[in-house]
């Protein structure tokens, strides 16, 4: 049900349909409550995160992009770690604080790099 409802929204979300899209997003993170996995709140968390963004929320973004760096700092997944920090980079960029930007999209290409994982890598610069 959990995979059903991100699945859901990413459709949505190609669809343009920016509105279903947070419904799913959320249904999914109120049933990942429920099921207590916090890699995958993560993964949801980004992609809710960068809707907000998209959808000019960018103190909502910068949050939902934040608690998935806490998770996946909390459960040692360092890709999906260097996502976020890439993820909370661009917030920061389109909030106007640069400086603050320029940090964690250093930080998240470094361990991008570290790890050989190039989306992060490209998707920052």
């Amino acid at each position: 049900m959990l995979l059903a409802q991100q699945m859901t929204g990413d459709l949505a979300l190609k669809a343009n349909r920016l509105g279903a899209a947070r419904i799913n997003y959320e249904k999914a993170l109120s049933l990942d409550v429920a099921c207590e996995a916090p890699h995958y709140r993560a993964a949801v968390l980004r992609r809710l995160g960068t809707l907000h963004r998209q959808m000019h929320n960018l103190v909502e973004a910068l949050q939902c992009h934040r608690e998935a760096l806490h998770l996946t700092v909390e459960t040692g997944e360092q890709r999906s770690q260097s996502h976020a920090l890439v993820d909370i980079g661009e917030d920061l960029l389109a909030i106007g604080d640069a400086d603050a930007a320029r940090g964690s999209l250093i930080e998240g290409v470094r361990l991008a790099v570290r790890l050989d994982a190039r989306a992060p890598e490209t998707q920052g610069l």
